[in-house]
């Protein structure tokens, strides 16, 4: 028996002339920054990094952002959003080191106004570290350099072996009292700055993968990834592990304090303390008991955390306070309402909601999550949250606003790549191992799911302004305009070579394809025939111009966000335009349209709303006036059934399909006010497909409300 799923329209429309809204207003967000990491020069600057780079003299009252870095020629805008920055260091001399997370690495000979590239081979640096005779330690994933003269060149440290261990880490180095280098590298490096001669051990904690070291009362503390804390009494030779130091987390960064004490910060489960060298451990701080520590620093007996933004003590952890400035705005990956008006705001801290407007926010940790690896989080129109992972093997849901995450069944320990959602509250879910991952349909709000697509072989799930399905598949697009039940195959060479394909649109004859590095792809026949669209993208001033991070179709308006700025398509000149009035000039994560019909853009210097509101295409169709018309059931097999209260008028029932097309009328009279009418109407000629209804009388319209 044919499925056919109806949209309900009402026949006053606003008018389909949606100008795009040029004027933007940065909201309230969580004021939660997360900073990588802090460096404190020897005037007691401080400089904190990570989407982007921050400068204060005023020891954290104000920041001086430092956002771009020029140098040779080319152009890195710093608070780019897949810019982060790993490390930030202040040499003897006074010279700055950063680098970038998979990328290059830069020296500031004069606190950061001017940079310069260091050797493209010194990339995906984890740290720095500058010993006593001047002698520059950069370690990386596998390697260990030394330069002589303040990075002007750079020497791989031939000794160090090739590691196994594949993840970014921070730069498991520290320099000791007696000005020894400590290295990690499956197992423990003791290096002489000055003659380069090593010894290596195993000793007590060769399994372990140690994270940082600290020294203190003649002892070397090793903090792990989750095995606790070690301590060595021989200067590295043999090590013991202290029982009671907190394990199963990851030991980030660590100091010893004048004072004799101990403190550990940890990836996943805040701040500890001891004061007998590590024998026992305080619970974490209450404060930052759900918090991340990046690193620890003490600067004139002064302790420094950089955490969810950045917190001092005076009085060797016993008190703290955040000091007052915040070091760059959090970049929030993920915004929505629900229906109550609660908003959701994801950073990588975890998820935040407020019930206020914005004016308060609730923290969730999301600790029963991998957050490192999380891929998505959505929040579905029956306000059931989603949060899934392509890398760590999980799909979750919460019904009670992200406190508690419940595995979907029968997709426990599955990759995800996509998850949509329709119009109709239809989810759309790309789930499997790899390239054989498959597409799924959930009409009932996940609580059962049905393949509809198998050996899907695509990371990439765009849903249209109608409701259409498409993705791409090498160098072949693939769309559906009846929920997935038929796939129309175009082939677009222009694919070839084409990787990272971040978001699909489509809008009746129109498809939009973005890359990652290659800008943005249309048809405007279907996909029949295809043009670059980059018109107006173009900067060379910045390198990777065509960093697509985010593309959406609203309304009228087609949207596109950038490294340097958010972007207007104009259709009649075929160029892009610059639509930022408003936002501070930063890179463009995420646009969406929300339940209070604004547009939001999310940025790397806040989260902007338009100042007006915006009515979506699909509240264009389904236009919210107060009316007792409903239709069901929906979706439907040959019968529908609309019910119509009576108001003494003659009413034309017009059925249309996705294109517009009219495929059935029905006139009916009601002659009855304050009564209820329900009119079966047959549908067994109508094909497979999607159709519109649109009631209209003799002194106006009639709107069907949507069924959701």
């Amino acid at each position: 028996m044919k499925q056919l799923v109806i949209i309900l329209i009402g026949i006053l429309l606003i008018s389909n002339s949606i100008y795009s809204k040029d004027f933007w207003e940065r909201v309230n967000v969580p004021n939660d920054t997360p900073t990588q990491e802090l460096a404190i020069d020897t005037n007691g600057n401080l400089y904190s990094c990570y989407f982007g780079m921050y400068k204060s003299g005023d020891d954290g009252t104000t920041w001086q952002v430092i956002d771009e870095v020029t140098a040779q020629g080319m152009t890195i805008k710093l608070s780019h959003a897949n810019i982060l920055l790993t490390s930030i260091y202040v040499a003897k001399n006074g010279y700055l080191f950063t680098s970038m997370m998979d990328g290059l690495t830069f020296r500031s000979k004069d606190d950061g106004i001017s940079w310069e590239v260091q050797s493209y081979e010194l990339q995906n640096i984890h740290g720095f570290i500058s010993c006593n005779n001047g002698r520059v330690f950069a370690n990386r994933m596998f390697d260990l350099y030394y330069s002589d003269d303040y990075g002007d060149t750079w020497t791989r440290y031939n000794a160090w072996p090739e590691s196994n261990y594949g993840s970014f880490s921070k730069s498991r180095m520290a320099l000791s009292p007696s000005g020894m280098l400590f290295a990690w590298n499956n197992g423990i490096w003791v290096i002489d700055p000055d003659s380069l001669t090593y010894n290596y051990y195993t000793e007590g904690i060769d399994s372990s993968y140690v994270r940082c070291f600290a020294f203190g009362n003649g002892k070397v503390f090793a903090g792990t990834d989750t095995s606790g804390v070690f301590v060595s009494t021989d200067d590295g030779v043999t090590w013991s592990k202290l029982v009671n130091s907190p394990s199963n987390v990851s030991i980030s960064s660590m100091v010893y304090t004048k004072n004799v004490k101990l403190i550990a910060g940890s990836e996943d489960n805040g701040l500890f303390i001891s004061t007998d060298d590590g024998e026992t451990w305080s619970e974490s701080v209450e404060l930052f008991a759900s918090y991340r520590i990046n690193d620890i620093d003490i600067y004139n007996d002064k302790i420094y955390v950089s955490s969810n933004g950045i917190y001092t003590s005076t009085d060797d952890g016993v008190n703290w306070e955040r000091i007052p400035g915040n070091p760059g705005y959090p970049l929030v990956a993920y915004y929505n309402m629900n229906r109550n008006g609660k908003i959701f705001a994801y950073t990588e801290l975890g998820l935040y909601t407020s019930t206020d407007a914005g004016s308060s926010w609730s923290f969730n940790p999301m600790k029963d999550i991998n957050k490192d690896y999380l891929s998505g989080i959505l929040l579905n129109k029956n306000d059931k949250l989603y949060a899934w992972s392509s890398y760590s093997d999980y799909f979750l849901y919460s019904d009670d606003d992200g406190e508690t995450w419940n595995n979907v069944p029968g997709f426990e320990g599955t990759s995800t790549y996509a998850l949509k959602e329709n119009s109709l509250g239809y989810l759309y879910l790309a789930n499997g191992p790899g390239y054989s991952s498959s597409l799924y349909l959930s009409k009932d709000n996940g609580q059962s799911w049905d393949k509809i697509l198998d050996n899907f072989g695509s990371y990439s799930l765009g849903i249209g302004e109608n409701d259409e399905l498409i993705y791409t598949d090498d160098i072949t697009v693939y769309y559906s305009i009846d929920y997935g039940n038929t796939w129309v195959p175009k082939t677009c060479n222009e694919l070839m070579g084409r990787y990272g394909r971040e978001n699909l649109e489509m809008d009746g004859d129109f498809i939009w394809i973005s890359h990652s590095q290659d800008g943005i792809l249309m048809s405007s026949d279907r996909g029949n025939t295809w043009n670059e669209i980059n018109e107006g993208l173009r900067d060379s001033t910045y390198v990777g111009e065509f960093q697509v991070n985010y593309l959406n179709k609203i309304a009228n308006t087609l949207y596109t966000g950038l490294a340097y700025g958010l972007f207007t398509y104009d259709f009649d000149n075929r160029t892009w335009v610059l639509s930022d009035s408003g936002i501070v000039p930063s890179a463009i994560v995420r646009v969406d349209h929300l339940k209070d019909k604004h547009i939001y853009a999310l940025t790397s210097t806040g989260v902007y709303r338009t100042v007006d509101s915006v009515v979506s295409v699909e509240e264009n169709k389904i236009a919210d006036f107060e009316s007792d018309i409903n239709a069901y059931p929906n979706p439907f097999n040959n019968f529908i059934t609309i019910n119509i209260t009576g108001n003494n008028k003659t009413e034309t029932i017009i059925i249309s399909d996705l294109f517009g097309r009219t495929v059935q009328t029905k006139q009916t009279e009601i002659l009855e006010s304050d009564r209820t009418y329900d009119l079966r109407l047959s549908t067994d000629e109508l094909p497979q497909g999607v159709y519109f209804i649109k009631v209209q009388g003799s002194q106006g319209a009639r709107v069907i409300l949507k069924v959701e």
